[in-house]
C-alpha cells in the first residue's frame, strides 16, 4: 500500500476513533438518560451506563491514547513526505572540512519531527535541512534554528545558523540579491539578500528582532580559520513571497528557481 493510501486509512480510522468519543462523553454525562447500546465496532456490545465511572474513564482515556498515536503518525509521515524531495538530494560536501564530512558520516540522522523543513540557495547550489535548533547532533547534518527568534516566513528576524565548515561554507560567495529559499511543512517562501556583514562574535544587533519578515543566516568568521573564529558572517534577506503549500503548483515553481543565473562555486 503506498504512503498516500495508509495515511487515508489513518485518517478514516482516527476520524472514526473520534467519533466514538464523543459518543462515549455524551453517553457518560447523561445519567439521566436510559441505557442505549452503543453500535457495533472496536467497543463491542458494551455499555457505559451500566459500568462504575472509573471504568468509562479507562476507554476514554485508552480512545484519546489510541487517537492522539494515530494522529502522531500521520503528522510524521506527512511531514516526511512533504520534505521527501529533499532526501533524493545527495549533499554536496565538496567544500567542507575533513572533520566536519567524518562528523557529517558518523552522525545519524536526526528523527523525522526534529526537521522543519529545508533552506536551498540555487546560486550557491547549495541545500540543507533545517532542525528545530542549534544543537550540535542538528548542526552536523544541516542547519538549525536560532532560539528565540521567529519562525520563517513569520513577522519579525527568523535566524537559521550552521557550521562554517560544512553546510554554511558555501556562503563566502553570496552576493546581495541572491534569492534565497525555504520550505516548511506548510510553506514554500522566497527571500532575497538585501546584506551582508561581517561583525565581532559578540555583537547580536542584527539579530534582534524585525517589523518586517525577515530571514538572518549566521555562521563562524573567517571561513578557512584555524581555531576559534573571532568574528560572525551574518547574511540578513527580505521576504519576496510566501505560498501555501495546500494550494498546488508546479513542480519545482519555487524550489529551484530561476531567480538569477547560477554561479559556480
Amino acid at each position: 500500500m503506498s504512503i498516500r493510501k495508509t495515511m487515508s486509512v489513518i485518517r478514516a480510522q482516527a476520524t472514526s476513533i473520534a467519533s466514538k468519543l464523543v459518543g462515549m462523553i455524551r453517553v457518560a454525562c447523561s445519567p439521566s438518560r436510559k441505557t442505549r447500546e452503543r453500535p457495533r465496532g472496536i467497543f463491542d456490545d458494551y455499555r457505559l451506563q451500566s459500568e462504575a465511572p472509573e471504568l468509562t474513564l479507562l476507554k476514554i482515556g485508552l480512545v484519546l491514547v489510541s487517537l492522539y498515536m494515530l494522529l502522531r503518525v500521520d503528522a510524521i509521515a506527512n511531514g516526511s513526505r512533504d520534505l521527501s524531495w529533499f532526501d533524493e538530494q545527495a549533499t554536496d560536501t565538496s567544500l567542507w572540512s575533513d572533520s566536519r564530512r567524518r562528523l557529517y558520516s558518523s552522525t545519524s540522522a536526526p528523527p523525522p519531527d526534529a526537521l522543519v523543513g529545508a533552506l536551498v540557495i540555487p546560486s550557491l547550489d547549495l541545500a540543507a535541512p533545517i532542525y528545530i535548533d542549534t544543537r550540535e547532533l542538528h548542526l552536523n547534518r544541516g542547519v538549525g534554528l536560532v532560539a528565540a527568534m521567529a519562525a520563517p516566513g513569520d513577522s519579525g528576524n527568523a535566524g537559521i545558523a550552521g557550521h562554517r565548515d560544512g553546510h554554511f561554507r558555501a556562503l563566502k560567495d553570496i552576493k546581495k540579491g541572491d534569492g534565497i529559499e525555504i520550505r516548511t511543512r506548510d510553506r514554500d517562501l522566497l527571500y532575497r539578500v538585501s546584506s551582508v556583514a561581517v561583525v565581532e562574535r559578540h555583537d547580536t544587533s542584527l539579530l534582534r528582532n524585525t517589523h518586517s519578515p525577515t530571514l538572518t543566516l549566521v555562521t563562524c568568521y573567517p571561513f578557512y580559520f584555524v581555531g576559534r573564529a573571532p568574528q560572525r558572517f551574518i547574511v540578513r534577506s527580505e521576504l519576496v513571497s510566501s505560498h501555501d503549500r495546500s494550494v498546488p503548483v508546479p513542480r519545482h515553481s519555487v524550489l529551484r528557481s530561476s531567480m538569477e543565473p547560477r554561479r559556480s562555486i
